[in-house]
């Protein structure tokens, strides 16, 4: 994704890690405040084993009750 905006092809949005590499022809900008907060939706096959996907699903169920959505 870094690679088409770099070439001009739209914006992105990443993760603060990513800003720690250098990448020629991209800015860094952060978000903050309640206007940075964006919609997810998500969808996944629930016979998944996959853990990571479980403790991301678990992380964004407790996201969603903390901010009382």
């Amino acid at each position: 994704m870094l690679g088409l905006v770099a070439a001009g092809f739209g914006i992105g949005i990443t993760s603060a890690a990513s800003t720690a590499i250098a990448f020629p022809g991209i800015v860094f900008r952060p978000m903050a405040g309640p206007e940075s907060l964006l919609q997810l939706a998500a969808a996944w096959v629930p016979s998944n084993p996959n853990p990571v996907l479980r403790r991301f699903l678990s992380f964004s169920r407790v996201q969603l009750q903390r901010r009382g959505s």
